[in-house]
């Protein structure tokens, strides 16, 4: 059965990353991989909101919506390939609908298909609106189709892949999960090897070093170590777990695979100051890897790097000593809540203990660290009085300095918290994932943002702590609060990234403070 047409041996391809930014490393990877396949493969960056400004950022803004003409434009520039594969989480997944209903409005069109985190979520939404789409890891899974598809031979076999047949969805089975080894023979993930990015006006343009500054700063994001030991609730890796329980098992390729993507990446961009590992738990990583890991980076590269995902229970004092040697400057852990009965709910094994067991371990080493950032949910509507005060409790008692990213509770729909949403009698639509930097100003949300830079006294925080309610609840709001409150948090915050000279979270303007700092520093010596 033959299921497309004649196509050219030299096919094109086009890989479009629909995200906040230009660091959607999984595309980048599958882009790479789809480079040793392909002769004419493009790899292209939508950026809906473009970048946010300040003021945007100050008032909790999301992201602004693209304009019909421009869904339109962006489409026909993509009319010239003959596969389109699209990858998005499912915040943008109605931007992709959008640019697909379009596409699929000409008589002849490119056959469409669907990857990254929203496919995997919620496969039964995306399968009705591309030709295919990817449930896994996407390299091996591409290559199975890709061979066949070319060949005009019957690819509706192909493992990891949905297919929109004329008989029906078919659905196929993922393969199994690559092994360290398979991971250390991947090729590099692309980075400036003439990926384009969309700008009003002039379509897609080939990114510049202004464009890598102005979307990623000073900063490379990668990341080391694939999957997680635990399987939160509200999480999207609960799909892959769904798949395939071995994705609890970290999997990571050599350690000189990572170290020399790095310094690839660093003698094309030698303004890259900061390298920025965003693993699930980097230092649920075994200790002797670490060892190796901080022995080749302070020798090969010796630049500061942040950890960005940690778990508060793989906190050992011992690992961080490891990676603080080796150039470690920031961390990030999650935290999420105060309270063990939320925890609990999230279906998070981190009780409160460990969480500041955790902090007191980190804290041994601020004079290492730039302050370090622990997640925090709020606006959970399953709360209960006595799970808002415990959470506030606990940040109060927090070793200080330290910082928060704060979000406001989003439900994935086909993810377990939904159901158990559901379950609590909660109304998910209000809990849609739209803009989650926007948290309600209730009292106790604006304590939160007031404990970050000022440790009231005890006595006056008992006073408050009589009138707090959990954020859902009917009580008296505080917008203009919050937002002088937010205003000294990010002052805070920028002074304590200013006094370690890292600008690795300031896309853009960061790199001129880098520039500056660091001519500052040369004439200084």
């Amino acid at each position: 059965m033959v299921i497309c047409g004649d196509f050219p041996n030299n096919m094109k391809i086009i890989l479009l990353s629909v995200l906040d930014g230009v660091d959607n490393i999984g595309a980048r990877k599958v882009g790479a991989y789809m480079k040793t396949l392909a002769d004419d493969v493009e790899i292209l960056f939508l950026v809906p909101g473009q970048n946010r400004s300040m003021i945007s950022v100050l008032l909790m803004e999301g992201e602004k919506e693209l304009e019909g003409q421009e869904i339109t434009a962006i489409a026909q520039e993509l009319m010239g390939a003959d596969i389109i594969g699209f990858s998005s989480m499912t915040g943008y997944a109605h931007l992709v609908k959008q640019i697909v209903q379009t596409i699929k409005r000409t008589p002849k069109r490119p056959y469409l298909i669907w990857g990254g985190i929203h496919p995997i979520v919620e496969p039964h939404d995306a399968i009705l609106e591309v030709d295919a789409i990817c449930t896994g890891e996407g390299e091996f899974a591409f290559e199975f189709f890709f061979k066949k598809f070319k060949n005009s031979e019957n690819f509706y076999d192909t493992p990891g892949f949905w297919f929109n047949t004329p008989d029906g969805i078919r659905k196929n089975g993922n393969l199994p999960l690559m092994t360290n080894q398979m991971m250390s023979d991947l090729p590099f993930m692309v980075y400036q090897d003439h990926e384009k990015i969309y700008k009003k006006g002039l379509g897609f343009v080939e990114m510049q070093t202004l464009d890598f500054v102005k979307y990623g700063g000073v900063a490379y994001l990668t990341v080391f170590s694939i999957g997680c030991p635990l399987k939160c609730n509200y999480c999207s890796n609960t799909a892959f777990l769904d798949h395939d329980i071995n994705y609890r098992k970290l999997r990571y390729p050599s350690v000189s695979y990572i170290i020399n993507e790095v310094k690839r990446v660093v003698e094309k961009q030698p303004f890259i100051s900061t390298i920025i590992f965003t693993d699930d738990s980097f230092m649920a990583i075994k200790t002797e890897v670490l060892r190796e890991f901080a022995k080749m980076y302070k020798e090969e590269i010796n630049l500061p790097f942040v950890v960005a995902g940690i778990i508060p229970t793989y906190v050992r004092e011992d690992k961080v000593q490891i990676l603080i040697a080796a150039g470690m400057k920031r961390v990030r852990m999650g935290i999420q809540s105060g309270s063990d009965r939320i925890l609990s709910f999230y279906k998070r094994p981190t009780p409160v203990r460990s969480i500041k067991t955790a902090t007191q371990i980190l804290s041994k080493f601020s004079s290492n660290l730039v302050d370090p950032a622990y997640d925090m949910i709020l606006d959970n509507p399953v709360e209960k009085t006595e799970d808002t005060i415990a959470t506030l409790d606990m940040i109060y008692d927090f070793p200080r300095p330290f910082t928060l990213n704060i979000f406001s509770l989003r439900v994935l729909p086909n993810t377990p918290l939904a159901q158990d949403m559901a379950e609590a009698g909660v109304d998910i639509n209000l809990l849609n994932y739209g803009n989650y930097w926007r948290t309600i100003p209730s009292l106790g949300n604006c304590l939160i943002y007031l404990f970050i830079v000022y440790k009231p006294p005890l006595k006056l925080y008992n006073m408050l702590k009589k009138h707090v309610k959990p954020s859902h609840h009917k009580q008296p709001l505080f917008p203009v609060t919050m937002i002088i409150l937010r205003l000294l948090f990010l002052g805070k915050r920028a002074i304590s990234h200013l006094i370690r000279g890292d600008f690795s979270n300031l896309p853009g303007v960061g790199f001129y403070y880098w520039w500056l700092c660091k001519s500052y520093f040369k004439k200084s010596n």
